[in-house]
């Protein structure tokens, strides 16, 4: 018998999903957040986690009121997937204890429910900002998604457009059709696009009318099917106001072009500013334009140019290390003498005449001149240290100490009366001795021998016995 092995059942999602879906999708999006509570866009991955971005007290009672609703509607989700985002997470957490689930039907996604990246536009007021993006959306997405695009930022904060978040949640309903069959399954999603713009895409409605299905903070939306989104279309488009987003888009546009002017005005007036100015001269801070090309051109300055030392400046430099060296090689000559004098009585004597005596110049040096040193002077000059006598009583009574009595460490006394030969034959002699043991201890155990020998007489006793009785 042969078993086939069977192909994998794994499901590429096909939008619009005209023919139903797997499982039954509610979405609801997390409740407000304490950043959207001061009216502040965060869409950072990186940041979604911190706890800045946590629910506020409007949000929590926004959860608490879902759950109500999703209890008179008799909704109790088998799979509740969530963002890992701040606010989702203690969404996810309030939705757990109210409905009682188990934290083994808790699924975390961990990028395919991130929100849209708004760029170099992150961070800035909420109301306007999110407006001006609906508007970006409504004039230059299409129908695919793939336009209106937000301007580029410096801080890692990615700029996306509708279809990058196309794309995550395409392989995220992929991996559910795949994973689940016949589930209930709730999504918690940290924005109010990522939901509506999954319902737009199981509906096949173009993505640049995506907006007009915005979801609320803390809203939720039951049974998402092709026809539910179709029917419910006009009711949640009419909160759709887009003459407000469009005079919100033209601020921030404009905004970005002055601010793009002056960072590429400011490289420019700068390098003027520099090859305008003297290298041996510190007087560009009065003379540039800002204290912003202050700071740069004196960086650019530094680094193009390092500060060259004057003549005067660099002699007396030279002079410093030269006296240096020689204070280090006269301690150096001092140190070795000492030792040479206190060596054993095998060294030989030195003689006084070979001794040098140099003495320095007693009038002060100038500067930037070098220290002036003399030839050999007379050893009777009063004024000088006079030399070492080797043949002093109090170093030669040292020296026949040192020789009498040197240092004895009692270890090495003992290494050098170690006698080798003895003690390998002594050594050898008890390896043998432990051996001849150890082999008569084995040959005197016992081994059970007896007890088998035993054992064997007496059955064949027993069966002569009974031989002789019959």
């Amino acid at each position: 018998m042969t078993i086939k092995a069977q192909p994998a059942n794994a499901n590429l999602m096909q939008f619009p999903c005209k023919n139903g879906l797997g499982n039954t999708y509610h979405f609801m999006r997390a409740g407000e957040s304490l950043l959207e509570e001061q009216n502040i866009l965060m869409t950072n991955p990186l940041f979604l986690t911190n706890r800045e971005a946590a629910l506020s007290e409007r949000g929590i009672e926004q959860v608490l009121d879902a759950c109500r609703l999703m209890e008179e509607n008799d909704v109790n989700p088998s799979i509740v997937t969530y963002s890992i985002a701040a606010k989702s997470c203690d969404t996810a957490s309030i939705i757990s204890r109210e409905l009682m689930i188990g934290n083994n039907r808790m699924m975390p996604e961990y990028t395919n429910l991130d929100p849209r990246g708004a760029g170099k536009w992150d961070g800035l007021e909420l109301d306007s900002t999110e407006a001006a993006i609906i508007a970006l959306d409504s004039l230059e997405a299409g129908n695919m998604g793939k336009g209106g695009r937000t301007p580029e930022h410096d801080d890692g904060t990615p700029n996306e457009t509708l279809f990058n978040q196309v794309t995550r949640l395409t392989q995220l309903m992929s991996m559910l059709e795949t994973y689940y069959s016949g589930d209930t399954i709730l999504l918690i999603f940290p924005d109010g696009t990522g939901p509506a713009l999954l319902s737009s895409l199981i509906a096949g409605i173009p993505l640049n009318r995506v907006h007009e299905l915005q979801f609320s903070p803390g809203e939720i939306r039951m049974d998402i099917t092709y026809e539910s989104v179709i029917s419910s279309m006009q009711r949640y488009a009419s909160n759709y106001d887009e003459g407000y987003g469009m005079a919100e888009l033209q601020a921030l546009q404009q905004k970005e072009k002055m601010q793009t002017k002056t960072e590429t005005a400011i490289p420019r007036s700068a390098k003027e500013q520099i090859s305008s100015t003297p290298a041996d001269t510190h007087s560009t801070k009065n003379n540039l334009p800002s204290a912003g090309v202050v700071k740069k051109s004196a960086t650019t300055k530094r680094i193009a140019n390092p500060p060259v030392k004057t003549p005067v400046e660099a002699k007396k430099y030279r002079d410093t290390r030269e006296i240096m060296a020689m204070g280090f090689f006269a301690l150096f000559g001092v140190g070795g003498a000492s030792m040479v004098g206190l060596d054993s009585k095998k060294r030989e004597p030195i003689l006084e005449e070979n001794l040098k005596i140099w003495a320095r110049d007693d009038t002060k040096a100038k500067p930037h001149t070098k220290v002036k040193f003399h030839k050999p002077m007379p050893l009777h000059t009063n004024d000088i240290e006079k030399p070492v006598d080797l043949k002093a009583p109090e170093l030669v009574d040292m020296e026949k100490k040192i020789v009498d009595a040197p240092f004895k460490v009692p270890e090495m006394e003992e290494y050098n009366n170690y006698n080798f030969d003895q003690k390998r034959d002594l050594r050898k002699e008890m390896t043998e001795k432990a051996a001849h043991e150890a082999m008569e201890q084995y040959l005197n155990q016992d081994d059970g021998a007896d007890a088998w020998l035993d054992a064997i007489t007496f059955l064949a006793n027993e069966e002569e016995a009974k031989d002789q009785i019959i």
